[in-house]
């Protein structure tokens, strides 16, 4: 068995070996590493803290999974190798996983051998080891299988409650890395009667305490992402058909792939698109009939349905309302019956076309190395990611959306704007529907239409150019008010033009929708401060000093309060925390220098005052420093070096 491992590990390693060249993405990568407080404030006297909180990150309970991200960014920070080369090697264990549960399943080695190479090797993989923020899948897809491993060892009635508990507390483990877990309890339920177990009162008083386990931890999820559907009664039926044949369709033809996919417009019975997608279902229908007594296809089959029915969507208002990534573990019995039926094969062939068929196998999974390592080049950068996107779906918005942030980053602002526009052009040609004499934009196109006018509104404040930013700003909170961002920025850009009172009325409503949104507290601690309300700024800040202990920026905030209140302790303490939290903040020495000088610490305030010029002149742009320019920081650096040579 040990051999079959470690060739398994082999080829799957070579077939995703360009995944540790790719970056983080600016898509859910932010939100889920390196914006994210439970991975950013991470701290070894309190590692369990995300567990305890129900929005992880984007509204989903996944703490495992941010635990794990959190050990990383520790260890590495920022290194995008790590993230991937984590993804990696999970997906390794997942395969192994595979070919056990295969082993378990009663299929020969060699037959396991083949399901979990089509496991391993499917170019439906790619976007799931590719994507940092996808790890998630790869995690509770590994607990997942222990626990059907373990399952299965206690339905063979050896040690049955060691078994039984190993299975629930990987079960238990599953759900804490993603919600898709939640299928595992009626799963359980197909693997009773895969293994011939009738219904019983046993049957089903076991499978209890994985309900009770499980399901209410993916209700905390839910109910943050829980919303009214609004769509026409043929219009839901057609898509959410159409997104059940899609994950049919991309098992069997994994070609042509994206990160996003559209839905086929107009959403119509005459669409070819929805004439395939019926047929497809059709085709399962039938070949589900003629192989009805197989048990490995119905096996496969209700495995299918029952562990991806729930994102199978009636509208297409998410930008994801289908993806790859979606297909990775209820793909597993589908596999596996294609290990039965390669080894079932085998066994009938003679010696010379044993050695055609295992050609002709090795031939495949050359196919399927190499599909998989030509498809991770698209997921290698933001910009490569996007690109793809707009070449293959250039009707889809998010996609010029997500390309314009990167040129605006890297301050190309023409580009930018370009793109913003394209996006706003995109969205107007989507469909519209009717409601009560109104004509309305879809809720996903609006979500387009606001991503598209607050990245514009971005552009415009970066260019100073407040008046048109304010418009922009405006436009995306009319066409979708859920977003704290959105509220932010346009406070911001409001305090620029001189509106204290509703750049505050922003930040509120920011708050009520995000209470954790770092950005949007501390321009009401600073708005509250540059109002006199400095008792109110002070408890913002001091809130913000407990959420987000890594930032420098509140205690230097708090401590300018309280050294303004004559208490130079406390504030003296806060900009040691500032210190520690950001070594490289450039104002938090220079305070320290200031105040140390005024308790007549001579050695320390020169200490800090010299700890300040160096992490000014390192970055004079991030850490300013009052009264001085970052042009000159060369000059001091010059003077500096002159110094010490002259030394």
């Amino acid at each position: 068995m040990k051999k079959y491992l470690l060739i398994l590990a082999f080829i799957t390693a070579i077939a995703f070996s360009r995944v540790v060249a790719s970056d983080l993405l600016n898509w859910d990568d932010p939100a889920h590493i390196t914006n994210n407080k439970f991975v950013t404030e991470f701290t070894w006297s309190d590692p369990l803290h995300m567990f305890f909180e129900k929005d992880t990150a984007n509204h989903t309970y996944i703490p495992l999974t941010v635990f794990n991200f959190a050990i990383l960014y520790k260890l590495f920070a920022k290194n995008a190798m790590v993230f991937h080369l984590s993804s990696l090697l999970t997906h390794i264990l997942v395969v192994w996983m595979v070919f056990l549960v295969a082993m378990r399943f009663g299929l020969t080695s060699m037959g396991a051998m083949a399901a979990a190479l089509l496991f391993a090797l499917h170019p439906a993989r790619v976007e799931n080891v590719a994507w940092a923020t996808a790890q998630k899948d790869l995690m509770y897809s590994l607990f997942y299988l222990i626990s059907i491993y373990f399952y299965l060892g206690y339905l063979e009635g050896k040690n049955k409650v060691q078994f039984f508990v190993l299975a629930l507390v990987a079960g238990f483990l599953s759900i804490l890395a993603k919600p898709m877990a939640l299928s595992l309890p009626w799963i359980l339920w197909v693997v009773d009667w895969m293994r011939g177990r009738k219904i019983s009162i046993a049957s089903i008083v076991d499978k209890i305490p994985f309900f009770l386990v499980i399901e209410p931890i993916a209700w905390i999820t839910y109910s943050q992402n829980s919303r009214e559907i609004n769509f026409d009664f043929m219009t839901g039926i057609m898509t959410w058909l159409w997104s059940a044949s899609f994950y049919i369709k991309r098992f069997f033809w994994p070609f042509n792939l994206s990160p996003i996919y559209s839905m086929p417009e107009p959403v119509a019975i005459t669409n070819a698109a929805y004439i395939v997608s019926w047929l497809i279902l059709v085709a399962t229908g039938v070949g589900l009939w003629f192989y009805r007594k197989n048990r490995w296809v119905i096996f496969a089959f209700i495995y299918f349905v029952l562990s991806i029915f729930f994102v199978w969507r009636l509208d297409a208002r998410d930008i994801s309302f289908v993806a790859d990534r979606f297909l990775y573990l209820p793909a597993l019995a589908a596999c596996l019956a294609v290990g039965r039926l390669w080894e079932f094969q085998y066994a009938k062939l003679n010696a010379s076309k044993r050695k055609l068929f295992m050609n002709a196998s090795f031939a495949a999974v050359v196919i399927l190395a190499g599909l998989c390592f030509y498809n991770l080049g698209m997921w290698k950068n933001g910009l490569t990611l996007w690109n793809n996107v707009i070449n293959r779906s250039p009707e889809i918005a998010f996609g010029y959306n997500n390309r314009g942030m990167i040129y605006l980053g890297e301050g190309k602002n023409d580009e930018a704007l370009a793109d913003f526009e394209k996006a706003l052009e995109v969205a107007k040609k989507g469909r519209i529907y009717q409601d009560d004499g109104k004509i309305l934009i879809s809720a996903g196109r609006a979500q387009h239409y606001a991503k598209a006018y607050y990245n514009m509104g971005i552009l415009q404040a970066k260019q100073k150019k407040y008046e048109e930013a304010l418009k922009y700003f405006n436009l995306a909170i009319y066409y979708d008010m859920g977003q704290a961002e959105y509220f932010n920025n346009r406070g911001a850009t409001l305090i620029k033009l001189g509106h204290q009172n509703e750049a505050m009325g922003d930040y509120n409503a920011a708050l009520v929708i995000d209470k954790e949104n770092y950005e949007a507290r501390l321009n009401r601690g600073l708005l509250n401060y540059k109002m006199s309300n400095k008792e109110e700024a002070l408890k913002e800040f001091e809130m913000l000093t407990k959420s987000f202990s890594k930032q420098a920026e509140p205690f230097l905030q708090a401590g300018r309060i309280y050294y303004e209140k004559g208490d130079i302790d406390t504030a003296l303490g806060l900009f040691l925390s500032a210190s520690k939290a950001e070594p490289e903040n450039a104002q938090a020495w220079y305070n320290l220098g200031v105040l140390y000088a005024k308790k007549g610490d001579k050695d320390k305030a020169r200490d800090s005052f010299s700890q300040a010029q160096l992490k000014w002149i390192a970055d004079p742009e991030k850490y300013p420093l009052p009264g001085l320019k970052p042009e000159d920081a060369k000059v001091w650096e010059q003077r500096l070096k002159k110094n010490v040579s002259s030394k």
